[in-house]
């Protein structure tokens, strides 16, 4: 099959992808935008082309795809998205002693981070490691530290799969811990680590909601929810479109508190609260990106778009060493943050009867040679 033509005038990843949407067979333009902030720096600077981030087809795990959570979304999963997902992938981090030396940062036994990005805001209260006491009613004081991965894994939650025939699970988060069979054999497991500061584990008479800023699975509640009815009648009369009763919000990815309905327009203020191994506090804007997007079909009228930010990945996680090399860097940088845009239009017959083009209004081309960098308002 012949590609497309792609005439990409931008610092940005543009991929042409076709994807089975409920209406049919769409051809879907992903524009992906890498971002990031350096140390010492107050504003997002356009990412080098060595650390430009691909289009995703499929969500990236923490480790075993069969076991651990997601941590990072797919892109190219959905033909169109509403609103707005903002996804945080971090450890959270002790805070920093008095003249924020990350080097003299002191164990503690529990402290909260926070991730505002304009409106959206997300709190979670962070514990050292602890364990279930009486039959996984209770939980022991927590051990100081200075570093807890911000995962799934470390909330309430779980599964219990030693009778297959009748499992045992949180539909919210199958990935976490706190679930058993039998409520003995929790004694003196690890406890979880994340919570809500409204909702702490131990209340009685209360099932703790599961705390997380990062991307919500699709086999968790409640986007699997959304998934729609995937049966013998569907593999009859719909396959390999997606069902028929597949509700619009299965492509959401982020968690109740991180999505908003209205997409975010670009300026928005960045808060990080104890999200990163070098500062406090990570304060920025979100970027302001004004792609324009034409979609050319032979036989068709051109369709011009600008299209709305629909996933934000903010990213600082810490680089290993093979991470700096390759990008060709000495330091990592505070802050990754990842914009994903999309347009769609039904999907032509021939893929070499499509052409796109994809510019940035007010913005030129960066350089790709040593000089002044392309900064965010």
């Amino acid at each position: 099959m012949d590609a497309p033509r792609v005439d990409n005038q931008t610092d940005f990843v543009v991929e042409p992808t076709r994807i089975y949407a409920r209406d049919g067979e769409r051809q879907v333009v992903l524009v992906k935008s890498t971002w990031v902030l350096e140390p010492g720096e107050a504003k997002l600077v356009v990412a080098e082309p060595a650390m430009r981030r691909a289009i995703r087809f499929a969500d990236v795990p923490w480790g075993d795809p069969a076991e651990s959570s997601p941590r990072y979304p797919a892109d190219a999963e959905a033909a169109d998205k509403t609103g707005t997902d903002v996804v945080v992938v971090a450890d959270a981090w002790a805070p920093l002693p008095v003249g924020g030396d990350p080097a003299a940062r002191e164990p503690v036994a529990s402290f909260d981070v926070e991730a505002r990005v304009g409106g959206l805001r997300s709190t979670v209260r962070v514990h050292g490691p602890r364990v279930f006491t009486g039959a996984g009613r209770g939980v022991t004081t927590a051990r100081p530290t200075t570093r807890v991965p911000l995962r799934w894994e470390l909330a309430y939650g779980g599964r219990d799969l030693s009778d297959l025939m009748q499992p045992v699970e949180e539909p919210r988060n199958p990935y976490g811990r706190g679930v058993a069979r039998d409520q003995d054999a929790l004694t003196h497991q690890p406890a979880p680590q994340l919570e809500r500061p409204d909702a702490p584990f131990g209340l009685v008479g209360v099932t703790p909601t599961p705390a997380g800023m990062g991307v919500v699975g699709r086999t968790m509640l409640p986007r699997r929810s959304y998934m729609g009815t995937y049966d013998d009648v569907w593999l009859e009369t719909r396959a390999p479109f997606p069902p028929s009763d597949q509700d619009p919000r299965f492509p959401q990815v982020a968690t109740p508190e991180l999505f908003s309905r209205v997409p975010l327009q670009g300026g928005e203020e960045i808060i990080l609260a104890r999200l990163s191994p070098f500062v406090d506090v990570v304060r920025c804007r979100l970027p302001v990106v004004h792609t324009q997007v034409e979609v050319a079909v032979k036989g068709r009228d051109v369709v011009r778009a600008t299209p709305a930010i629909d996933t934000v990945v903010l990213d600082t996680y810490p680089w290993s060493p093979d991470e700096l090399e390759a990008a060709g860097r000495t330091t990592a940088p505070w802050l990754v943050v990842e914009l994903v845009q999309r347009v769609s239009v039904p999907a032509p017959r021939r893929t070499r009867d499509l052409s796109v083009r994809v510019t940035e209004a007010g913005r030129p081309l960066m350089a790709e040679v040593p000089g002044p960098r392309r900064v965010s308002p």
